[in-house]
């Protein structure tokens, strides 16, 4: 949609920076409110910091759903991960020491999705334009693959370490914490990257430059 001249109204790269800025500030934020030491991200739901664990990920899934990407499988990928981004809002993790119920199976089902459709953005849609390219396009391509790895890295090993670790090495490493965290930080910096605000990251004339000047009202 546009404003009659060839400005789009929404700009899709300040869209991916700013949910790449919530993703990546998430477990900042959930962290710095909770009223305990967190075991993992998702234990912020029965803490302090529930709103804003709910409210941060609900501001996610709008971002999702709004983002219609170039192709339709682009645009279906980002419906599908908004629904699994809610869907780990509204059904709960266990709580420790809590018997596991099929809410909270409702909840890790729908982690896995949302961080396996965005690896596949990382993977394949991100790396589209700027695999092989040189420069900063190519140093682009380079952060999405290492995002990509690192968020199925943490989705694979977070059940791994508590099938192989002993329990109380699994709370000393604050495992599931730490997996979860560093998966959300990957999904952060990809899109913030996508959003070529990052002058060491984008060539001039593909930079999105936050505030209009003046020709653009």
């Amino acid at each position: 949609m546009t404003d009659g001249t060839t400005t789009p109204v929404f700009d899709y790269r300040l869209q991916r920076f700013t949910m790449g800025l919530v993703a990546f500030l998430l477990p900042v934020v959930v962290t710095a409110v909770a009223d305990q030491r967190l075991t993992s991200i998702s234990a912020s739901w029965y803490t302090s910091a529930r709103d804003w664990f709910v409210g941060l990920l609900f501001a996610v899934a709008t971002f999702l759903l709004a983002y219609r990407g170039h192709t339709r499988f682009q645009g279906w990928a980002s419906k599908g991960a908004a629904l699994a981004a809610a869907l780990v809002a509204l059904f709960p993790a266990a709580c420790d020491g809590c018997e596991t119920t099929w809410r909270n199976y409702v909840h890790y089902t729908a982690a896995a999705v949302l961080f396996l459709v965005l690896s596949l953005f990382c993977f394949v849609i991100f790396r589209k334009n700027t695999r092989g390219r040189p420069g900063k396009p190519g140093w682009r391509a380079r952060i999405y693959l290492a995002c990509g790895v690192l968020m199925l890295a943490c989705l694979a090993g977070i059940p791994l370490g508590h099938l192989l670790l002993p329990v109380q090495t699994v709370a000393e490493l604050r495992l599931t914490y730490w997996g979860e965290a560093s998966a959300l930080w990957a999904f952060g910096l990809a899109w913030i990257v996508s959003g070529k605000v990052l002058p060491f990251l984008a060539e001039p004339g593909e930079r999105l430059h936050i505030w209009p000047s003046q020709s653009e009202g």
